[in-house]
């Protein structure tokens, strides 16, 4: 199955952040769903 690469990535840096990634990822879904983009969301720890 082939997929097109989405629209935008957005690149999240993180830190001892675990009790706050489900709110953030929420949030971040509420906003992005109007655009109807695609997109992926990356989370790094450590750089």
């Amino acid at each position: 199955m082939n997929q097109a690469p989405p629209r935008i990535s957005i690149v999240i840096p993180v830190y001892n952040e675990e009790p706050l990634l489900r709110a953030a990822a929420v949030d971040l879904r509420e906003r992005l769903a109007p655009l109807g983009w695609s997109y992926e969301v990356i989370l790094a720890e450590n750089g």
